[in-house]
């Protein structure tokens, strides 16, 4: 079985139940972009664990949104593309949920008894978890002053009733 004939019965399973809009528009861009690495023609059983490492090291490289940056580049030269520009790159989250499909594709052809083992398995990235309101401070300890000290607080303040000695 090739990649492209996994997919398409992985889409069409009555056990994946209903799929929103919204996740059907998420799994058709992880899937575009699993077919252009591991090409469409691949047959499945020649995918390996190296491949699906490559594959993490490669999302690793993207930047966000790469599509909308690179139009009409595969992965792969999108990647290089974004390597000469300083364009953020795509969140571990968002890598983890590429991997976590990757990895629910493969379990599929397992259960299915097309696949022996899942190639995709154990690759998500750690994640940092410290909770988002901790991560960093709101000011650092100039912020403030800086932020009051510049010239237009002191117009905006006295044009409000401010005197120059409360400001």
């Amino acid at each position: 079985m090739v990649l492209e004939d996994l997919i398409s019965a992985y889409e069409k399973d009555p056990a994946r139940g209903h799929v929103s809009p919204k996740t059907k528009n998420r799994h058709d861009t992880q899937f575009r972009i699993v077919r252009e690495f591991f090409g469409k023609h691949t047959k499945i059983d020649q995918i390996t664990r190296e491949e699906t490492r490559a594959f993490r090291d490669l999302l690793r490289l993207l930047p966000k949104n790469a599509q909308k940056h690179f139009p009409g580049m595969d992965v792969k030269k999108a990647a290089k593309a974004g390597a000469r520009t300083d364009l953020p790159l795509m969140a571990p989250q968002t890598i983890n949920d590429y991997l976590r499909a990757l990895e629910a594709l493969f379990r599929f052809a397992g259960n299915e008894g097309w696949l022996q083992s899942n190639p995709a398995s154990g690759l998500l990235l750690p994640l940092d978890n410290t909770p988002l309101k901790d991560r960093r401070l709101p000011f650092d300890t100039n912020d403030p002053i800086r932020i009051f000290s510049t010239p237009f607080i002191l117009v905006a303040s006295t044009m409000n009733g401010v005197t120059q000695s409360l400001a």
